[in-house]
């Protein structure tokens, strides 16, 4: 007969903190994968603006 703890993945925690320890975990890289979809289209847009042109400090 198998116990109710390793049914439950080996975790004694009551089901909310088992759920907000998962949400803790998930929270920060969903939080910067917005960040770098962010900078991302920053990016695009300000390479769309320059088109040809090289900013001073960063051409030969």
């Amino acid at each position: 007969m198998r116990s109710r703890q390793h049914e439950s993945g080996g975790s004694n925690l009551p089901l909310p903190l088992r759920f907000l320890a998962a949400w803790r975990t998930v929270w920060p890289g969903r939080d910067l994968q917005q960040q770098a979809d962010y900078l991302e289209a920053e990016n695009r847009s300000r390479k769309e603006a320059l088109g040809d042109r090289i900013p001073r400090g960063y051409g030969p």
